[in-house]
């Protein structure tokens, strides 16, 4: 029992963990199990480049307005973190559309430019509403009183984004591009000469 007890604290972090890994699944569920399906090459295409350069410079612009380059110790920290998470999540969402065979760059831009970070802002950001709920001191004072509202708002929010990426991946995976595999040929050509049947045997007349 004191062993249980113990493992107690453990309960939200596996709460988390859990309902996490279902969101993954129902928002970017299918090209997942796509990519997983194909394992397509991994290929990169020019315009993914120039998604990546549209990454940073939002990476570059959340450091300013929030940071400020007046905080030259701050400022060049948390840029320096943005900047190479923004890559190494730009790797791994090619990464994942091109193992799916994905080749269209409207698709693969909605990818990368949409479905994976708004997936991952909900994945780390859907336990906000439950310290709002429990902890509504966090709010501005003339926000304070109106935290449950604030709560099932950010619930529904959340819930309508989770569907929409649902419905972008869904539209995404549709341009997967799936090699068919090659005819069969037909029996008879592929009948080995040993099996074929022997031609007809000609009897010849008899000699007088």
């Amino acid at each position: 029992m004191p062993f249980l007890f113990a493992l107690l604290p453990l309960l939200p972090l596996g709460i988390y963990i859990l309902v996490t890994w279902i969101a993954a699944q129902l928002m970017i569920g299918p090209i997942n199990k796509l990519s997983g399906s194909l394992k397509a090459p991994l290929r990169f295409q020019m315009s993914d480049f120039l998604w990546l350069m549209i990454l940073l410079q939002v990476s570059m612009a959340v450091s300013v307005n929030y940071v400020g380059a007046q905080q030259r110790n701050y400022f060049s920290i948390v840029l320096t973190f943005l900047i190479g998470a923004t890559i190494l999540l730009w790797l791994f969402g090619v990464g994942i559309i091109s193992r799916a065979s994905i080749t269209d760059p409207k698709r693969r831009a909605l990818f990368l430019l949409g479905i994976l970070p708004v997936s991952l802002i909900v994945l780390i950001g859907w336990p906000a509403p439950l310290l709002l709920l429990g902890a509504p001191e966090l709010l501005p004072p003339r926000y304070a009183f109106s935290a449950p509202v604030i709560f099932a708002v950010t619930i529904v929010a959340v819930v309508v984004v989770g569907l929409v990426v649902r419905y972008a991946s869904h539209w995404v995976v549709q341009g997967a591009v799936v090699a068919t595999p090659p005819s069969a040929a037909t029996p008879a050509a592929t009948t080995p000469a040993a099996q074929q049947p022997p031609p007809p045997e000609t009897v010849s007349p008899p000699q007088s």
